[in-house]
């Protein structure tokens, strides 16, 4: 059975996510008002990284406790087979 332990990792990543997309437009100023702002795609290609790389260890941890449910790898895989049978 999962547990709110399991499900917060899920819910800080998605909270991550949203700040992530904010910060791509906005900064806070001093008065902490936001500000527009214009983020380096370098910059922002490696926060997505680590929300990916976060991602697939939450959605892991969470299918190690599932039964009969494939880690993130299986699944990738097996929907790139599927789309490469599909042709």
């Amino acid at each position: 059975m999962l547990t709110q332990a399991d499900i917060d990792p899920l819910l800080e990543l998605v909270s991550d996510i949203y700040s992530l997309r904010l910060r791509g437009c906005f900064v806070l100023d001093e008065n902490d008002a936001p500000v527009p702002s214009f983020a380096s795609s370098g910059d922002l290609s490696l926060q997505l990284l680590g929300l990916h790389l976060r991602g697939r260890a939450a959605y892991d941890a969470l299918a190690a406790k599932i039964e009969g449910a494939r880690t993130y790898d299986d699944f990738i895989m097996e929907t790139v087979q599927a789309a490469h049978d599909r042709g």
